[in-house]
């Protein structure tokens, strides 16, 4: 009997790192930007207010928030106060300029100030996601102007610190980034502290235990304003770009030394510097999903494709993402997307394949596959060892995983393996023969051929293939051994000679209706 098996979606993404700055970045800025990130707040305080005299208002309003966070740091409160005030209007959707204010507050001794400024935060800013349920029944803008279609709103479900402005009767405003959920915390600690201070015990403790519950430890730490320091993750509002694009620079560079670890520290720090840079979102969201994090590959992903919606590889990223995590109807939607936006992606049309197999629609995965070879096949592509690694003037993109062969050979051996499972056993060899001229060192085909020549009847010709499997390194023994056993041609248990062979680095004899190019 064969065994219905899932086909895994290709994953052929690369880092991006097209990049584009707009304008001559004042040298003060960019000095202070660096001081302010390198807690060198003295030296940042000093760079800005010297680019502000050289600045227009529009240019300086960039930065009253970042002053205004240096001297907070700095316990300069008066100043810190004069630039955050003046920075909450220029900026309505901007919550983390309100939280600094309402610190700044706290730590002067202006209480009343201070919660009220926390309350307007609280009444504002989702930290879960009932934002999503609320926003149903409403036309949902993005901060350009754009209605949002509801997928994109459900894929960014896990968001936290969403800011909903109503914009009228049945329309609202969202702001995906309107709050640092990494402040989440001191939040509700210090709502936690003023409710303490007015005797209100039980729901400080509430607001103690929301802030633990973010991640917030409170041991040890002084429930006064006396000795509290201030800890707070500041964000620049994307008026670096060149500084980003440092950092990006950077992580290709530990990806060339496979220093993947490295380089999610290092986007993480670039968020910082701009947190709506689709190419920081992506690379971040890409290198998660390889180092098997699909949560916050699915986060990263969704914030992407948020700041640029019509980007196939990324939809084809996020189908992964949700391929992997075995939500198929997701997955299969994201697919759809991909191949909208791209007609002629190989990859694309496999994936979509893949998830039509894996919802069990076996026509349509069918179909789809075929459409791999015939994109391919109208492309030229026939050279087994090609790679997805470009380099041109306006971009350079640095692969993750670099495509070895064509997408066809994957789909050569999903065919094969679904006409194995339909019983259509001369279609299952055609198309395992076809993949083998492609990957011809590829293991896995080997196997698949064996299985099918078996249920052909063809023992001694299985049985070649079966050894060419081993020859080759095939990681699959179990499947292997039960098919051996199956054949009754040869057992490969710990003694069997072709075993043994193949372990000790020698070569065992093999059938000779095998052809096998170099």
């Amino acid at each position: 009997m064969i065994s219905k098996r899932l086909f895994v979606p290709v994953s052929l993404f690369v880092i991006c790192s097209a990049w584009m700055i707009s304008g001559q970045e004042n040298e003060y800025f960019a000095r202070a930007n660096q001081a302010l990130l390198g807690h060198r707040f003295d030296d940042a305080i000093t760079d800005y207010l010297k680019a502000i005299t050289y600045s227009n208002y529009r240019e300086a309003r960039l930065i009253w928030d970042d002053l205004g966070y240096a001297y907070l740091e700095k316990r300069n409160y008066s100043k810190a106060l004069d630039y955050l005030e003046m920075s909450a209007p220029a900026f309505p959707e901007d919550f983390d300029v309100r939280f600094y204010i309402a610190v700044a507050f706290f730590l002067s001794h202006q209480t009343d100030e201070s919660a009220a400024r926390l309350d307007e935060i609280a009444r504002n800013i989702y930290f879960d996601g009932r934002w999503l349920e609320d926003s149903m029944g409403l036309n949902i803008l993005n901060e350009f102007g754009d209605l949002v279609p509801r997928q994109s709103l459900e894929r960014l479900r896990k968001e936290k610190g969403v800011y909903l402005l109503r914009k009228g009767p049945g329309t609202a405003v969202l702001f995906i980034d309107a709050f640092n959920e990494k402040n989440e915390g001191l939040f509700h600690y210090l709502k936690g502290l003023i409710l303490d201070e007015k005797g209100l015990t039980k729901e400080a403790q509430r607001q103690f235990a929301a802030a633990a519950a973010a991640g917030y430890e409170m041991n040890e730490r002084p429930r006064a304003k006396e000795g509290m320091a201030v800890e707070i993750e500041h964000r620049l509002k994307g008026h670096a770009g060149s500084l980003a694009w440092l950092v990006h620079e950077r992580v290709l560079k530990e990806l060339g030394r496979s220093d993947i670890p490295n380089a999610i520290h290092n986007l993480e720090d670039a968020l910082h510097i701009d947190q709506k840079s689709f190419e920081i979102n992506h690379n971040l969201a890409l290198l998660q999903y390889d180092m098997g994090d699909l949560e916050q590959a699915e986060i990263f992903c969704a914030r992407a494709l948020w700041w640029l919606e019509d980007d196939a590889p990324c939809h084809e990223l996020m189908g992964n993402i949700y391929f992997r995590g075995r939500a198929y109807e997701k997955a299969l939607k994201e697919f759809e997307r991909a191949v909208e936006l791209d007609a002629k992606s190989a990859s694309a049309y496999h994936n979509l394949g893949s998830a039509y197999y894996a919802l069990n629609d076996t026509g349509r995965a069918e179909l789809y596959w075929k459409k791999v070879i015939e994109c391919e096949r109208e492309k030229g592509i026939i050279n087994p060892e090609i790679s997805s690694l470009k380099t041109g003037s306006s971009e350079l993109k640095h692969s993750l995983t670099i495509k070895e062969r064509p997408v066809s050979f994957l789909s050569y051996t999903s065919l094969g393996r679904l006409y194995l499972e339909q019983k259509l056993l001369d279609s299952a060899v055609e198309q395992f023969r076809k993949a083998m001229e492609i990957a011809p060192r590829d293991a896995e085909i080997y196997l698949d051929m064996a299985k099918a020549l078996m249920e052909k009847g063809l023992k001694e010709e299985a049985a070649g293939y079966l050894d060419k499997y081993f020859i080759l390194g095939g990681k699959n023994e179990g499947e292997a051994r039960e098919l051996s056993n199956k054949l009754k041609k040869r057992s490969y248990d710990e003694n069997a000679p072709a075993t043994r062979l193949v372990r000790e680095g020698q070569q065992p004899q093999t059938s000779s209706c095998l052809s096998f190019s170099t």
